[in-house]
């Protein structure tokens, strides 16, 4: 229920999102499966999993230990106030359209705190 922070990639683009555009972001990534692993927050399968995604560029595991299903969107169809993203990116509907456009499958995101 965090935002991750550290260089990530996006690994697809859903078109058909209820937050109208959604990015998803490679959470978790070689990095954090390296970290989880030596703290044996997470096994080998797992990591192999997320190793496999990252090479390939492609969406991780989101049901592991570290969570997932990080991704930016637009906004909620509901115009909620408050945090109500569950760790992922919120932008305005006018600015995921625009992001969209300029992204591609495999470019590198850093999220800064």
């Amino acid at each position: 229920m965090r935002t991750p922070e550290g260089t990530y990639r996006i690994t697809h683009k859903n078109f058909k999102s209820k937050y109208n555009i959604a990015l998803g972001i490679s959470y978790p990534s070689r990095k954090d499966a390296y970290l989880a692993r030596r703290e044996k927050r997470i096994g080998q399968l797992t990591a192999m999993r997320i190793l496999l995604s990252d090479f390939l560029c492609i969406r991780p595991p989101w049901n592991t230990p570290l969570g997932g299903f990080i991704m930016i969107h637009g906004e909620h169809p509901e115009k909620l106030s408050g945090d109500w993203t569950a760790g992922c990116i919120a932008v305005k509907n006018e600015d995921i359209e625009k992001i969209a456009e300029m992204v591609k499958r495999g470019q590198k995101v850093e999220i800064l705190p």
